[in-house]
């Protein structure tokens, strides 16, 4: 009997090893397995071998990875489901949130799930921070990894007076973001993709009137946010998603080592969603509801960054030491 069989026949729960095993019925480790459902076994030595894994950087790196794609992986079957169930039951209008109102050419979205935008759950931790950004008045808003226009053209439209510029690279995502401002009225200037060459073009734009920066850029935020090759970011406000990078393990004193010197940083953490509060999910089953409304899986949450409106204070120099 080879060992892929006594494998395959523990597992099925049948003690079963080859006659000449019984010859070492005074060895305890045989005494063990004959006297256990092989099945039990094999479950204990795996969780066994999951908790010793997830000690080391490496495993515990690779347990994460696995358990990401497992809820990445349910929530595209729920959106699935969720095209069929609520597809024909809703309008592609933003319900709820911020940006209620604002009209999708069609039921899709780019690098994120379209249900929470459609319902208005999306990001929701950050809809007071918006209604406060949105009542400053901003001259100029620019958008990077802008996606489908979501908040580029929901902001063109509680503020319209106010210049947009959205940095998108996914061709699909241009055209839906173009078809959305047509749709909904507003202008928007949209651009490909965002590298420091392209911010410090704009530069000379942050200093015209009162600028606020969104990035989204799944971990390039660390290469394009950086003050000492672009100062113009002193006077910009910053709203700020934080992924995760290897070579930054805290992101989040990342963020605040480069910027508390001009600004006011602020954090806002993710929250788990209660479908109660959309009554539209419950055309769905129980078992997808939580899951239409999955977002995002890294736990830094976003980085609110506001101008201080008080001067930093100048460093000194050796050679000014008294």
């Amino acid at each position: 009997m080879c060992w892929q069989s006594i494998v395959v026949s523990f597992c099925r729960g049948r003690a079963i090893l080859p006659k000449h095993s019984l010859k070492r019925s005074g060895d305890r480790t045989y005494r063990t397995l004959v006297t256990m459902s092989m099945r039990t076994y094999l479950i204990g030595a795996f969780k066994n071998a999951i908790r010793r894994t997830a000690n080391t950087v490496i495993g515990g790196e690779v347990l994460r990875m696995i358990a990401e794609e497992y809820v990445v992986n349910e929530g595209a079957k729920a959106e699935r489901v969720a095209a069929g169930a609520l597809g024909s039951e809703l309008p592609p209008v933003v319900v709820r949130g911020p940006f209620a109102g604002l009209r999708y050419p069609s039921h899709t979205a780019v690098g994120s799930s379209y249900w929470p935008k459609l319902l208005g759950s999306y990001e929701c931790e950050l809809a007071p921070t918006f209604e406060t950004l949105i009542g400053r008045g901003y001259d100029l808003i620019v958008d990077i990894g802008a996606a489908e226009g979501y908040y580029a053209v929901g902001l063109a439209r509680r503020l319209p007076s106010a210049s947009i510029i959205a940095f998108e690279g996914n061709t699909l995502g241009q055209q839906l973001l173009r078809a959305m401002a047509d749709m909904n009225g507003v202008s928007v200037r949209i651009e490909g993709w965002c590298d420091t060459a392209a911010l410090r073009n704009l530069a000379p734009l942050f200093a015209t009137g009162r600028t606020l920066l969104l990035c989204d850029a799944e971990s390039a935020e660390y290469d394009l946010l950086d003050p000492a090759s672009l100062p113009e970011l002193a006077g910009c406000d910053l709203v700020v998603e934080l992924h995760r990078r290897r070579s930054v393990p805290d992101p989040r004193a990342w963020i605040t080592d480069r910027f508390q010197r001009t600004h006011n940083v602020s954090f806002v953490d993710s929250e788990a969603r209660l479908t109660s509060m959309y009554p539209e999910l419950m055309a769905l089953p129980p078992s997808q509801r939580g899951a239409v409304l999955f977002e995002r899986t890294d736990p830094f949450g976003w980085a609110v960054l506001s101008v201080s409106r008080e001067p930093a204070p100048k460093s000194r120099s050796f050679a000014t030491l008294p």
